[in-house]
């Protein structure tokens, strides 16, 4: 026998290079993949532009040489007990469909509670979830093998006609590749409980309009109304005709009732002026500008403050004030995303104080007021927004709570963006008193 290397280890030690070739090969496009799909969260705006994100996911799983040929992601609410699945989402045929969830809802719960991934190599030989039927009739042909990838929100499942499809390379690039596909159910649900907010967010700019217009027109009736029953009196008190003292006494009686359906819109409406107090607005804005933060930062919006030392306390209703500050920036921030196409913006919020006065001071780098609608930004359903995408009541309802409050709200000019200003009067002497 001679010398050298046997065969079977030089074979041995070229498949073992091989096999570290396609890892590293597979890495680097896995770092890729991951960073296309954080840019494809980024882009999602709204919560329709789910498909897009997750046609990234699948181009990824391509692009790795993943050999599934259809995949299906169970969208969880972990946060109720127990779980529930939302909603789920099948790729098949070089498209996602949305759908409720399946008749697999048990076994997709529980693969999702064990926490690990589960490889069923060959359903005809082992199917513990007695799935295979369902899934042929889910993706329109054979399943030989599927792969079921929990993450923290869902539930991931790939599928092949061919079993033993997937190698351990695979099931490994597919759990780090799902991190990415987390991030898209995450932001999914944040643009999600953002239109519920927004919603929310209208619903009380609606009432809110509604209130200051219905003691606006309250109080004006009621003057008139004050009239009429006058001259109802003057005539009860002539010697009239039966015939008409009944119709004048009709006419009383109904005057009387609507005075007092005006008399407690007035009541309603002054009760606000009751519930307000020597507030810091240094307070209320840092508390506003919480509630926002995360959602303009998802945005790539930089949200600042700016707060003024030894901030004069102010007479005001505390809700209502956040109100404004809350609308104030949603409104720039609608802005910033409207003119930037996603790439975002900055917006800052100041207060200051000077001549007994305090003032909010909201400014964007936005694209700015333009001079044809800047006097009209403040009217009742005036907007520049798309028909469904805005009421015009925002900055309407912002103003007439600045009014209510002695005080006022304005646009200043600026070379660049927009600043949006309310300024109120300081707490009264009287107030601080009856604070202390």
């Amino acid at each position: 026998m001679g010398g050298g290397t046997p065969q079977g280890s030089l074979r041995g030690r070229a498949l073992a290079k091989r096999d570290k070739k396609y890892q590293v090969f597979h890495r680097e496009g896995l770092r890729v993949v991951m960073r296309l799909l954080r840019e494809a969260v980024w882009a999602m705006k709204a919560p329709g532009d789910w498909e897009q994100a997750l046609s990234t996911f699948t181009e990824g799983l391509q692009a790795l040489r993943i050999p599934s040929e259809g995949c299906s992601v169970h969208w969880l609410d972990p946060s109720v007990d127990p779980p529930a699945i939302l909603s789920q989402y099948v790729w098949h045929d070089g498209s996602w469909l949305q759908s409720l969830a399946g008749m697999d809802s048990v076994s997709i719960l529980e693969i999702w509670d064990s926490g690990t991934h589960d490889y069923l190599v060959d359903l005809e030989e082992d199917d513990p979830y007695g799935q295979s039927a369902l899934l042929e009739h889910r993706f329109g042909g054979v399943v030989r093998s599927t792969l079921y990838i929990p993450f923290v929100s869902g539930v991931l499942t790939l599928i092949s006609s061919r079993p033993g499809a997937f190698t351990e390379l695979d099931v490994e690039l597919v759990r780090d590749l799902v991190e990415g596909l987390a991030n898209v159910m995450y932001r999914l649900r944040e643009l999600k409980d953002s239109e519920a907010r927004d919603g929310r967010l209208q619903r009380v700019q609606q009432l809110e309009m509604i209130g200051q217009l219905a003691a606006e027109t309250a109080h004006e009736v009621n003057n008139s109304f004050m009239i009429i029953l006058g001259q109802c009196q003057l005539l009860l008190r002539e010697d009239l005709d039966p015939d008409i003292r009944e119709v004048v006494e009709i006419m009383y009686s109904a005057g009387e009732n609507t005075k007092g359906l005006l008399t407690r819109l007035l009541g309603l409406a002054r009760s606000q002026e009751a519930n307000r107090r020597a507030v810091d607005l240094n307070h209320l804005v840092a508390e506003s500008l919480q509630l926002l933060r995360r959602q303009v930062w998802n945005e790539r919006i930089d949200l600042t403050e700016d707060l003024s030392v030894d901030q004069p306390l102010v007479e005001a209703h505390p809700g209502q004030i956040q109100q404004v500050v809350v609308n104030l920036v949603q409104n720039s921030r609608d802005a910033l995303l409207e003119a930037s196409e996603g790439r975002g913006g900055r917006i800052r919020v100041r207060t200051r104080a000077a001549n007994g006065r305090v003032r909010i001071e909201v400014e964007d780098d936005g694209p700015g007021i333009p001079d044809a609608v800047r006097g009209q930004i403040f009217e009742p359903f005036f907007t520049t927004k798309e028909n469904g995408k805005g009421t015009g009541l925002g900055l309407s309802v912002c103003q007439s709570i600045a009014q209510s409050h002695g005080g006022y709200l304005f646009a200043e000019r600026l070379s660049k963006g927009a600043m949006l200003v309310m300024e109120l009067p300081t707490a009264t002497p009287a107030v601080l008193t009856a604070m202390n």
